[in-house]
């Protein structure tokens, strides 16, 4: 697949969703992209020797998992020190060596390293580290997709999120996510949205989201620590509701080559029936909880602490002062728990006398991410029974629950 990205550089940073991809240019603007993976054979002693090539950036080449660095030159295509001529159109590649041996390549549809057998596939399971080159199955999904070369991840726990992770690749990072329930529409409202990386960092659409066959794409832009970064996300949308979506981001210096990862991924996804009735790598969702929206934010509150804080001040200095103050906090856990404790105090100031009242609270229940169109609410299922809905917002950099604003960091000492 050849993803392509609209360039009109000044598109709003809070995109309506459109269906089309008229306004889009390719990855490398308006030449074909060499960008992704490639079947590629020569002939050689009366023999077809096949092999994968990987473009993974505008520099970097794997030739059957070997690292080449490569540029695009007058003459062709240099890789490492040999000069090829080069001859690109569409899906369609062939290259020269000085020697005359001639290299046929056509772009991949379903590999990422080597022609792809499914049956080697494992299934995704917590608890487990995937190394580069492992494909993965998610049986409940009946989606199989390749690590790419340089990477590993895990399944993080009690979700359907899997995070990849470089040690070459500083600041990078890949999610990917299975989407059991959802809609190409869902799809193009969650890609149209701020999206999460970590507590402090958040990555904005810069264009619109465009549908691109069976797959719907956007870019992001943000920044970390000062740094510019850059990210790219792709969802698949099965027409049975079920599919994938990838999101690679990394520092905005190397954006091409994060675009290259996403295409990697993609030219590596295979959809086939699903496993029903299997439960064990089922992703903990709820049905009004199965949307990408709902699990980026489920991401960005699993394991911590979410802390409401007002003061309220009355009187003079001739009359006295009474005041409260109130400090609530919602203490998320990774596996659906929530503890909630309140401390109010109360303080009176008059003709020197002062005092205070109110004390903390706690208790356990359930917590969920929901979300109705566009609208995200954070769900809390008390151990009484009672349910309450807040409304979540993310803007500026802060949170809102029901328009008020919150805190949310990492001190959590209940989970």
């Amino acid at each position: 697949m050849t993803v392509k990205v609209q360039s009109d550089a000044s598109a709003a940073t809070q995109p309506t969703p459109t269906s089309t991809t008229s306004a889009g240019s390719d990855i490398r603007g308006t030449q074909p992209s060499l960008l992704g993976t490639w079947q590629c054979q020569i002939q050689q002693g009366g023999q077809t020797i096949s092999g994968v090539w990987v473009f993974e950036s505008e520099s970097r080449l794997l030739v059957d998992g070997a690292l080449f660095t490569y540029a695009v030159v007058p003459e062709g295509i240099r890789i490492g020190v040999v000069t090829y001529s080069l001859n690109l159109a569409g899906d369609s590649l062939a290259l020269t060596d000085p020697a005359g041996t001639l290299f046929q390549c056509s772009r991949a549809t379903g590999s990422t390293t080597a022609p792809q057998d499914i049956s080697q596939a494992v299934d995704l399971v917590e608890g487990r580290t995937y190394q580069e080159g492992t494909l993965v199955r998610v049986p409940v999904l009946g989606i199989t997709f390749q690590i790419p070369v340089g990477w590993t991840g895990a399944l993080v726990p009690g979700s359907n999120v899997m995070v990849l992770g470089a040690e070459t690749r500083q600041g990078g990072v890949v999610f990917i996510t299975g989407q059991p329930g959802t809609s190409v529409a869902t799809v193009m409202v969650a890609l149209s949205q701020p999206t999460p990386l970590d507590q402090t960092t958040v990555l904005t659409p810069t264009v619109e989201p465009q549908i691109q066959g069976e797959w719907v794409v956007a870019t992001y832009a943000g920044t970390q620590g000062g740094t510019p970064l850059a990210g790219i996300a792709a969802a698949m949308v099965h027409p049975e509701g079920r599919g994938v979506s990838y999101l690679a981001a990394g520092p905005a210096s190397d954006a091409e080559y994060y675009i290259g990862l996403v295409v990697q991924l993609i030219d590596s996804t295979e959809s086939s029936a699903t496993a029903q009735g299997s439960t064990a790598n089922a992703p903990q969702q709820s049905d009004s909880g199965a949307t990408l929206l709902a699990q980026q934010w489920t991401d960005f509150l699993a394991g911590m602490r979410v802390t409401y804080m007002s003061t309220f001040t009355s009187g003079d200095v001739d009359t006295g002062f009474v005041g409260s103050s109130t400090r609530n906090g919602l203490f998320l856990c990774g596996d659906g728990r929530f503890f909630y404790t309140e401390n109010n105090e109360t303080f009176v100031d008059s003709a020197g006398t002062s005092g205070a009242s109110g004390g903390p609270g706690s208790g356990s229940s359930q917590w969920r991410v929901i979300t109705q169109g566009e609208s995200v609410g954070l769900e809390l299922r008390w151990s009484s029974g009672n349910v309450n809905v807040l409304l979540l917002e993310y803007e500026g950099g802060e949170t809102y629950l029901d328009v008020e604003r919150h805190f949310v960091t990492g001190d959590n000492p209940y989970c």
